[in-house]
């Protein structure tokens, strides 16, 4: 994901973080910061990880909803956006 986004190529970047920042990593620290990355977030909100300081291994969420509810159905927009297509 980041050398795809330095390189310039389209990136669509997946993470399990809500429109605040919170989930699943510090994506406030790891997510590409280059015009070309498209950062997906997931609809849910969950602050287990961040009160846990990321020191879990696994998700401590049963069922992992913070990526779960991030839709393939988003995925599938942002790579045709990516890549200029129409669906």
């Amino acid at each position: 994901m980041h050398i795809a986004a330095a390189a310039g190529c389209p990136t669509i970047c997946i993470f399990g973080n809500d429109a605040a920042g919170y989930g699943a990593s510090p994506i406030n620290l790891w997510a590409p910061r280059a015009p070309n990355a498209t950062v997906l977030r997931t609809p849910a909100t969950c602050r287990v990880c961040v009160e846990n300081r990321f020191k879990n291994e696994a998700c401590l969420v049963e069922g992992h909803p913070c990526m779960r509810e991030l839709l393939p159905s988003q995925v599938i927009a942002a790579l045709a956006d990516a890549l200029g297509l129409s669906i």
